[in-house]
């Protein structure tokens, strides 16, 4: 019986249809069928991988872009909101509020 040249990945035990149509002739086995894959269909495939990839780096981009906005937004917005500011002062009633409010006008002017 003839050998064969195998090689062993992983677990896994293949060899070359080439090998493989050696040893069937051999036995009296019709060789497998090679394919050969078509210049169109591979060119077509390329060209899938890439839009693919593109589709995943614009992706990326976006999300960036979408991510630096956020950023840029709370730091702009950083800072005491309104509530904290006026929590910070003691305001018991809407008349105190109209009294600090018209001594602020009247320091701008």
């Amino acid at each position: 019986m003839a050998s064969m040249q195998v090689s062993d990945k992983g677990g896994e035990i293949s060899a070359s249809v080439e090998e493989t149509n050696r040893i069937r002739a051999s036995l009296g086995l019709q060789p497998l069928a090679e394919k050969k894959e078509d210049p169109a269909v591979a060119a077509h495939a390329a060209r899938v991988a890439a839009q693919k990839e593109e589709d995943a780096q614009e992706a990326m981009r976006d999300r960036l872009e979408r991510a630096k906005e956020a950023r840029l937004r709370t730091q702009k917005l950083g800072g005491k909101s309104l509530g904290e500011l006026l929590a910070d002062e003691e305001m018991d009633s809407a008349a105190a509020w109209v009294l600090k409010s018209r001594t602020q006008e009247e320091t701008r002017k």
